[in-house]
């Protein structure tokens, strides 16, 4: 299952780097074997996210349609 969220909150936030800067609207779908109330708190810990995620260092503000965020990123090879 973690890997499943891992995967999903990677792509999501690879599309959200790559879009930086514009207004993009985006949508994906994967089948996750945990509950909606597990996969939206761990999506919406963005304290956590350094933890789980590989690529994000660090990423703040609150996450609501509308709302701004601010995210630090690994760039190639790690850095």
């Amino acid at each position: 299952m973690k890997t499943n969220i891992v995967f999903l909150g990677m792509g999501l936030l690879g599309l959200m780097a790559w879009a930086a800067g514009q207004r993009h609207d985006v949508e994906a779908a994967t089948v996750v074997n945990a509950s909606p109330e597990r996969v939206w708190e761990v999506l919406t810990d963005t304290a956590a996210y350094a933890e789980w995620n590989p690529v994000i260092v660090r990423l703040s503000g609150e996450l609501r349609p509308g709302a701004t965020i601010e995210f630090v990123n690994r760039g190639p090879g790690g850095r």
